[in-house]
């Protein structure tokens, strides 16, 4: 992989909760903010096909039908390669200053047991690299992240952490 010459990656994180609307607002706002790579949750989709991206982005997806995460490369010029795909997981590695950059987007449902998703995390981190970005929601509480309270999958999440 080619080293990407970029000074700088900008990163977005965003639940898009399955809307049109947040999906047009996201890639407006790349393209304004000079946005490099999002992360998002519950993607916007039509029969099981995330829309609303334009072609001329990259876009990486989990394995689930409904609730996708993803991957999202506005920088065009960035050198990535997927390297691990899940229900609920979707992993990158971006070459980036002679550094294997490993990002991670996560969608953990609130119905969902937070543990089986932990282990496909888990699993994808097993992958080679030198750095590491995990952005995701999910859906658990700890004042560690601003929360008033903790929840039983907020102790799951800072136990891995």
């Amino acid at each position: 992989m080619a080293d990407s010459s970029f000074k700088e990656i900008k990163f977005v994180q965003v639940n898009l909760h399955q809307a049109k609307a947040a999906t047009t607002s996201l890639v407006q706002r790349a393209e304004d903010q000079n946005i490099s790579v999002a992360c998002v949750q519950e993607m916007y989709y039509v029969r099981s096909k995330p829309v609303g991206i334009p072609a001329k982005y990259k876009l990486y997806t989990s394995l689930r039908d409904k609730l996708k995460t993803g991957i999202i490369l506005f920088q065009q010029d960035l050198t990535v390669m997927k390297i691990c795909a899940s229900t609920n997981t979707i992993g990158v590695i971006i070459k980036y200053r002679n550094h294997n950059l490993l990002v991670i987007s996560v969608c953990c449902p609130s119905r969902e047991d937070i543990n089986s998703i932990l282990s496909e995390l888990e699993s994808c981190l097993q992958h080679p690299h030198d750095k590491v970005v995990i952005m995701g929601d999910f859906n658990s509480k700890s004042p560690v992240w601003g929360s008033d309270v903790e929840d039983e999958r907020g102790c799951d999440l800072l136990e891995f952490a």
